[in-house]
């Protein structure tokens, strides 16, 4: 039942059951001569809450998050931080991860030989749009941008901070347009190459609609995660640390 709630909530619920059993531990051992310190029930309850996400099949940002989540803010308690500042860095976070609470695609950045090899994968020759969608920080965007100055590129963004760092890292290069607009709310035929670095959870809705709205010729490249069903064209190693692959997808 469990898998059936969106993350954001089964993390909730996680982090409900396993501040239960921690609390009921401690009370169980209230009369104990050494009961356990804030930091060790903090970090009991990471586990707990880290393994259940396990079992319920969070993601792996999720996992970190149950971990981290309460040891850090026990950690914090220990010194003497302005409370505001608990909401700033919330704030902050929240900003830059608006899609992975609704859409369950949180902020992901592409490395440098990620976009090197990218490059590669697109023609030097001829003018082309180039569109990604859900842009981040417009790291791609911007390199490409410069490097390709025939071709147009545009990027799609919703989060309110990732979308106003794109737009200033993107000032000055006409070639490169930044929208605070969902990719899904705009038509996608007016694209040659699409490139995405999203999470599992669009790429089905992704394949369904690409097959009648994306143009004849066009390419998707997806970085790390695969179409569930269409068979790629090519997959590209990029060969970093994270053994990024590229799908790449014509159409």
């Amino acid at each position: 039942m469990l898998k059936a709630l969106r993350p954001s909530l089964r993390a909730l619920l996680i982090h409900l059951v396993a501040v239960t059993l921690v609390f009921g531990y401690r009370v169980y051992l209230a009369d104990q001569q050494q009961p356990p310190g804030l930091l060790a029930l903090a970090v009991s309850e990471g586990v707990i809450a880290a393994s259940l996400g396990l079992l319920t099949g969070l993601r792996a940002w999720w996992l970190a998050i149950n971990l981290l989540f309460f040891p850090l803010l026990a950690l914090a308690a220990s010194y003497a931080i302005n409370p505001l500042w608990y909401l700033v860095v919330f704030v902050v976070i929240w900003l830059l991860n608006w899609n992975a609470f609704g859409e369950q695609v949180p902020l992901y950045l592409s490395g440098n030989k990620t976009i090197e090899v990218l490059a590669r994968q697109l023609d030097a020759d001829k003018p082309f749009a180039f569109a990604d969608f859900g842009c981040g920080w417009a790291s791609v965007l911007v390199k490409l941008a410069k490097q390709f100055p025939h071709a147009h590129f545009v990027g799609y963004e919703t989060a309110p901070l990732s979308y106003l760092v794109a737009k200033v890292r993107s000032a000055g290069i006409n070639n490169l347009d930044i929208k605070r607009q969902s990719f899904w709310q705009t038509p996608w035929k007016q694209h040659d190459v699409i490139y995405c670095f999203l999470s599992p959870a669009p790429m089905s809705d992704i394949e369904a609609r690409a097959e009648n709205d994306f143009k004849p010729g066009a390419t998707l490249i997806s970085n790390s995660f695969s179409l569930p069903n269409k068979v790629p064209h090519r997959i590209v190693n990029v060969g970093d640390l994270r053994k990024t692959q590229l799908f790449i997808y014509r159409y």
